[in-house]
């Protein structure tokens, strides 16, 4: 058995190369319904708040602590 975990900012994927799996499975969960536009400035505000604060300089931070809210 061959296992591979591929992090990105993002998302996480785990490869495992097995004769006993023949089948490729994706989970992807929404939280809520969103509009084009809610999107727009969602993304505009995360922007503003990675390039304002030196703590959360990175969008994976600055989403890790708006979860522990």
């Amino acid at each position: 058995m061959d296992y591979k975990k591929i992090k990105t900012d993002n998302y996480t994927i785990h490869l495992i190369n097995n004769k006993k799996f023949h089948t490729i499975e994706f989970r992807i969960f929404f939280t809520e319904n969103v509009s084009e536009e809610l999107i727009t400035y969602r993304n505009a505000l995360v922007n503003i708040l990675t390039y304002a604060t030196s703590k959360y300089d990175t969008k994976k931070k600055l989403i890790k602590e708006c979860q522990d809210l």
